[in-house]
C-alpha cells in the first residue's frame, strides 16, 4: 500500500459516508447494509495503514524544509492529511449543466491544440519538466498537513498557508498532462482535506473549474488515441468527477478504465495482462510492511497506481447513482 492508494481509500470512504448520510432513508435496505459492511472494511485497511505510519513516524527524522524533504517525509505527511475521514468536507453534488458548457473538438483540433501524438506522449511522460514536478506537487500537498482544519463550512473559507511557488504552480503550472492534474489535486486536497482556499473561495472555484475543462479536452484526445494513455486518463475522471463533473462519468470513459481489471479485482495499466492470475505466485510476498514506492504489487501483477485510479472512479460513479437516482 501507498499514498495513492491511501488517497483512494480515503475518497472511498468519505463518499460512502456521504452517500449513507444522505441517501439513508431512500436506499433499499440491502444496498445501505452492503455500504455499512465497505466502510468497516475501509476502517480496517485504513486503520492498519496508519497503524505502520504512525511508527515509521516515532523513529523517523524530518527535514526542516519540506521542499528538500526526503521522499518518505513527504509520503508520512500526506498519510496524515489523508488519515480522518470525518474530517473531510463532503464533496460537490454532481453538476450536469457542465456538460453544455464544453467543446467537443475533432481530432485535428485536438492536434492543433497538443500536436501530433507522438510529440504529445513524448512531452507528457517527460515529467522532470513539467510544472509542477511530482516532487514538487508532493511537497505543496505535504505543506497542508501542517495546516489546522476549518471544520465550519457556514462561513467564507479561511485562506491556506502555503509557500509562494505553491501558488505560482496553480497560477502558471504546465495545462496538460500529469503536471495539469497535481495542480488540481493541490486545490483538492485544500479544499476537502483543510476546508481552507489557496487564493480565496470564488477564485479557487474558477481555477479548478478551469483545470477541469482543459483536463476534459485532453481526455477527448486520449480517448480517440485508443486511451493509450491510461493512468492519465483515469486520473482526470477520477479528481474531476470527485469535483462534480458529471460529464467525465461517460459509459464509454468508465469502461475504457474497466477493461483493465483482473480477475482478481486489481487492475494494470497494460490492458492484455487483465486475464493473468496472481493467485499461485502470492505466496511469495513480503509479509513485512513497508511503505511501498514500486507501481506494481503481488509480483508485478497488480498495479497500485491504477488500482487507486479505477477506485475513485468507481467511487464517483457510484456516488452519482445515488444522488441521481435515488
Amino acid at each position: 500500500m501507498d499514498v495513492n492508494m491511501n488517497w483512494a481509500h480515503l475518497v472511498f470512504g468519505v463518499s460512502v459516508h456521504q452517500i449513507l448520510k444522505a441517501k439513508n432513508e431512500t436506499l433499499p435496505s440491502n444496498l445501505v447494509d452492503r455500504f455499512d459492511k465497505w466502510l468497516r472494511n475501509y476502517k480496517i485497511a485504513s486503520d492498519y495503514f496508519h497503524a505502520n505510519v504512525a511508527k515509521l513516524k516515532k523513529t523517523h527524522k524530518f527535514e526542516a524544509n519540506i521542499f528538500k524533504a526526503s521522499e518518505v517525509s513527504r509520503e508520512i505527511r500526506i498519510s496524515y492529511l489523508h488519515y480522518n475521514m470525518s474530517l473531510w468536507v463532503p464533496f460537490e453534488k454532481f453538476n450536469l449543466e457542465l456538460l453544455k458548457r464544453t467543446t467537443i473538438y475533432d481530432r485535428q483540433q485536438l492536434e492543433n491544440m497538443y500536436g501530433q501524438w507522438i510529440t504529445y506522449a513524448n512531452s507528457i511522460a517527460n515529467v522532470l519538466m513539467m510544472v509542477p514536478s511530482p516532487d514538487e506537487s508532493d511537497s505543496c500537498v505535504g505543506h497542508l498537513e501542517h495546516q489546522p482544519i476549518f471544520q465550519s463550512t457556514l462561513t467564507n473559507q479561511a485562506k491556506c498557508n502555503v509557500p509562494k511557488n505553491c501558488k505560482l504552480y496553480l497560477e502558471a503550472g504546465s495545462g496538460f498532462g500529469y503536471a495539469l492534474l497535481h495542480r488540481i489535486l493541490l486545490l483538492v486536497n485544500s479544499r476537502y482535506g483543510r476546508n481552507c482556499a489557496i487564493f480565496s473561495e470564488k477564485e479557487d472555484k474558477y481555477l479548478t473549474d478551469k483545470l477541469c475543462f482543459m483536463a476534459y479536452n485532453e481526455n477527448q484526445y486520449i480517448a480517440l488515441s485508443d486511451f493509450a494513455v491510461p493512468d492519465l486518463f483515469g486520473e482526470s475522471i477520477a479528481l474531476c468527477g470527485l469535483l462534480g463533473h458529471a460529464h467525465f462519468l461517460t459509459n464509454f470513459w468508465v469502461k475504457s478504465i474497466m477493461m483493465h481489471q483482473k480477475v482478481d479485482g486489481c487492475f494494470m495499466g497494460d490492458v492484455s495482462k487483465s486475464n493473468e492470475d496472481f493467485n499461485e505466485k502470492i505466496e511469495n510476498e513480503t509479509k513485512q510492511w513497508s511503505f511501498s514506492r514500486d507501481s506494481d504489487m503481488l509480483n508485478g501483477l497488480c498495479n497500485k497506481h491504477m488500482t487507486s485510479i479505477a477506485l475513485v472512479v468507481v467511487t464517483n460513479v457510484v456516488r452519482f447513482i445515488t444522488e441521481t437516482y435515488y
